[in-house]
């Protein structure tokens, strides 16, 4: 990868590409598929230093090796210095507002393949194609919901929103994904929080951690979130009545 992207030698996008394709046999990916291929841009000014975009070279070649169409949904919005110096949280903020989706793109509920020689720029595309969600997808939601009479707000940025919660602003919120409403609840009530599955015609709870095969019979095991989660259960079974 070093000497095709630095060393200008641009045939070896065939023998990666190749790479590419076969990875594609891997069970993990079993019954996978992609409406795209979409190739991460570089800047103008970096391209023309360049000669190449390696990553749009590679997609071309992928997408000659396996079908996939080719979209170049992205555009590159700003210059970036060079990454090479830089750590994760560096690069990640130097990668900041550097992309955004070109005019007339859509990528909703499209299952879009990226291709990249770093996976921090796929980091921060995954990103941006995630803020696109917000203002594609839960934005309107949010609107709707209010429409109907429901006291919902959002989309909000979730490293300040659980701060807000915990000072009492919000009676629930609502995670897109495990980890992101997980760790705040784990780091504020780890032990006590309780799991509760909602929709259910019958009352269902549960503790806030997983099974712990690793203690079973050895006489460590903490109750706090079982209890936890037995007193949630019996105060909704008697909200019911």
């Amino acid at each position: 990868m070093h000497d095709f992207k630095y060393g200008r030698q641009v045939h070896l996008r065939h023998v990666l590409a190749g790479w590419l394709g076969e990875a594609f046999e891997d069970p993990r990916l079993a019954g996978r598929r992609f409406d795209f291929i979409v190739p991460v841009p570089l800047h103008p000014t970096r391209k023309r230093e360049r000669g190449f975009n390696q990553a749009e070279l590679l997609a071309r070649a992928l997408n000659r090796a396996t079908g996939i169409r080719l979209h170049r949904a992205l555009q590159r919005t700003r210059y970036t210095t060079t990454q090479t110096q830089f750590d994760r949280a560096e690069r990640m903020e130097n990668l900041k507002g550097a992309f955004r989706l070109r005019r007339g793109s859509n990528v909703q509920d499209l299952r879009v393949l990226l291709v990249d020689d770093h996976r921090l720029v796929r980091a921060g595309v995954r990103a941006l194609l995630s803020r696109m969600a917000g203002i594609e997808v839960i934005a309107p939601a949010v609107a709707r919901l209010r429409a109907e009479g429901l006291e919902v707000s959002g989309p909000f940025p979730a490293d300040s929103l659980f701060a807000r919660a915990a000072r009492g602003e919000f009676d629930a919120v609502i995670a897109q994904y495990h980890d992101q409403g997980l760790i705040p609840v784990k780091l504020a009530a780890f032990g006590h929080a309780v799991n509760v599955t909602i929709g259910l015609p019958f009352v269902r709870t549960s503790v806030d951690h997983g099974t712990g095969f690793d203690i079973v019979e050895k006489g460590v095991a903490e109750e706090g979130s079982l209890l936890a989660a037995l007193r949630v259960a019996a105060d909704m079974v008697a909200a019911r009545r």
